[in-house]
């Protein structure tokens, strides 16, 4: 089992140590995930983190003509536009990471999804929870699995780079203390301005061994990786999605079944 001790000292310094008590297997099965990850990033193991759910796999699956089975598709619940461009690079990044060994991928709980992405892997995929980062219900705000990753990343040394839209800012530098923000457009980023993010996140970077990207982002997040990773391979890359976005916005965009309230009294020995 894998504990979190937390050192302060005078609001200069946060350090964070582990101990292991026992030794975490190579099969990953139910919560052991969470020791995992926790190790990793205590640790400074680098690993990814994706989601590749059911927006990537109408957009994979899209094919722009007349004979399109999702045509009448355009756009998915957060109004990311469904483009050929799009479609290309998800394949291509999908690929990628299927053929590392520290990808980790949350599986979309539908089977005709995750059977399209396993035809698609280039080796077996190493799935996990796809709520890794979520608090799916209201019945997680009493169990500590997630508050912990939070947690560990929070009190880390990485550099945290967090790639997001301008409301998520303040909130997120006092739960993750954030270092740096690449801010990107509510409105279709990905088509919009993808090569002027992708230049301002590789070069903010101070030690390509030493960082952990975080994204909240979209489809076009998963490229955006892809570009990052090939770059800095011995980076962490979180694809956190819209987990936090309550949260850090009060906007209740997944329709969850917690007040902002609850949240943030979830995390708020993390909040300075």
């Amino acid at each position: 089992m894998l504990k979190l001790l937390l050192l302060k000292s005078n609001k200069i310094e946060n350090k964070i140590e582990n101990k292991i008590e026992n030794k975490i297997e190579n099969k990953i099965e139910n919560n052991d995930i969470f020791y995992v990850i926790l190790k990793n990033i205590v640790n400074k193991i680098p690993f990814i983190y994706m989601k590749f759910g059911d927006g990537e796999y109408i957009t994979c699956n899209k094919t722009f003509d007349e004979n399109d089975k999702y045509k009448t598709c355009t756009a998915n619940c957060d109004n990311v536009l469904y483009t050929p461009n799009l479609k290309d690079k998800l394949i291509i990044s999908f690929k990628y990471f299927s053929s590392l060994n520290n990808c980790y991928f949350g599986a979309w709980p539908n089977t005709k999804i995750l059977e399209y992405w396993n035809k698609l892997a280039l080796k077996e995929i190493n799935w996990i929870d796809y709520h890794i980062f979520i608090l799916f219900n209201k019945t997680e705000l009493f169990n500590k699995n997630k508050y912990n990753i939070i947690e560990a990343i929070k009190y880390s040394s990485y550099q945290k780079i967090y790639i997001c839209n301008k409301k998520s800012i303040i909130m997120s530098k006092k739960l993750l203390n954030i270092d740096n923000h690449i801010i990107i457009d509510e409105d279709n980023w990905f088509e919009k301005e993808y090569d002027d993010i992708l230049k301002k996140s590789i070069n903010i970077v101070k030690n390509p061994d030493n960082i952990i990207f975080l994204i909240s982002g979209g489809m076009g997040a998963k490229v955006l990786f892809y570009d990052l990773h090939k770059k800095f391979p011995n980076a962490t890359f979180l694809d956190i999605g819209s987990a936090l976005h309550y949260l850090f916005t009060k906007e209740n965009i997944r329709f969850w079944n917690y007040t902002h309230t609850e949240i943030l009294n979830y995390y708020k020995n993390l909040i300075d």
